[in-house]
């Protein structure tokens, strides 16, 4: 099957190059390994309120508006020192948003394939190859949406990226709960626990290393005036928190490889935020794409210029992730340490 551009991946990012490049007058094909656009959610589903500057896609899927953030950090001594800093924003359902993209994307000439994954990718100077197990296609561009492990990158030879470990369950919630929560401990080691409001259900996880159910449960004990501790869902994932990946194009003379969101590390290292970073990477990626097939532009390199500010707010976030690890087992200064490198300063 021939085309001209190919995204492996099917969530926000790869939705985002889809929907933005079917505005553009491009008819991209999706494929993705998953059996159901937007299952299964693997994040905490948070948007700053000012996202809605750059989208309003995802409004119809907002599932709760908060109105800020609140900080637990508990120390070796057991100390609790909590803070709360004003952050408008919305947890949303994101299974929602992705399925009304998708929809979008098709209405406008975009093609999807589920149940296909990727299982080979050959370069030549022209195309690039693609095969799945059930057909092979033949494209100019290959975008990378297909997360923290992309095998986009694989066959493109792209550098590894480090990844932590998250877990979450969704649970249902007692009450109205109009904020966000983490919680800091020494034994989440260079990570944190979570609880973010879904309307009557919450995500509540954690992320970091050597995670575990046992630390899940006391992350959700800690919580326990908000919740009820039988989970509605349960899931799990990996997340890119060492900055962007040193390369996210692979020239090939007429075709090439751009990655996206997480399959790039467009990711926050110290908080694991994405959605809004894949969004932006996938808008922008469409941009390049379309200018570069009509000639506007003889490389995708231009990519790698226009997310510079990118990655350079994330480089300012894996130096303080780096600070934080670091700095982790001094028991003395603990709080201090998470102060010094979480969101606040």
């Amino acid at each position: 099957m021939k085309c001209e551009i190919l995204i492996i991946g099917g969530s926000i990012s790869g939705l985002a190059t889809a929907f933005e490049l079917t505005r553009k007058g491009c008819a991209p094909i999706i494929i993705d390994r998953k059996n159901e656009i937007g299952n299964p959610v693997q994040c905490a589903e948070y948007v700053p309120a000012l996202f809605s500057t750059n989208t309003d896609t995802f409004t119809s899927a907002i599932a709760n508006r908060v109105d800020g953030l609140e900080t637990h950090i508990i120390d070796y001594k057991n100390n609790i020192d909590k803070d709360f800093m004003k952050q408008n924003g919305y947890i949303l359902d994101r299974d929602r948003w992705e399925k009304t993209l998708a929809m979008e994307i098709l209405k406008n000439g975009g093609r999807l394939f589920l149940s296909e994954p990727m299982v080979n990718m050959e370069f030549g100077t022209d195309t690039i190859t693609v095969e799945t197990r059930k057909r092979i296609f033949s494209c100019r561009i290959v975008v990378g949406a297909d997360g923290p492990q992309s095998l986009t990158a694989m066959f493109a030879r792209m550098h590894t990226q480090k990844l932590m470990p998250a877990i979450q369950w969704l649970l249902p919630t007692k009450y109205e709960i109009d904020r966000n929560y983490v919680l800091f401990k020494p034994e989440i080691v260079a990570g944190y626990g979570w609880l973010f409001p879904k309307g009557d259900m919450a995500n509540v996880g954690l992320a970091g290393w050597g995670v575990s159910r046992k630390k899940l449960k006391n992350v959700i004990d800690y919580f326990a005036d908000f919740i009820f501790p039988t989970p509605i869902a349960i899931t799990g994932g990996l997340i890119p928190v060492y900055g962007v990946r040193e390369k996210i194009v692979n020239n090939t003379g007429k075709s090439g490889v751009i990655l996206v969101g997480d399959a790039a590390g467009f990711t926050d290292p110290i908080t694991g935020a994405g959605i809004v970073s894949a969004f932006e990477t996938g808008t922008l990626a469409a941009e390049v794409i379309s200018e570069f097939l009509e000639g506007k532009i003889d490389t995708l390199d231009v990519y790698s210029q226009r997310t510079k500010f990118l990655r350079s707010a994330l480089e300012r976030s894996r130096k303080k992730r780096i600070n934080m690890e670091n700095n982790w087992n001094n028991e003395a200064e603990f709080t201090q340490i998470i102060r010094k490198n979480w969101i606040h300063s």
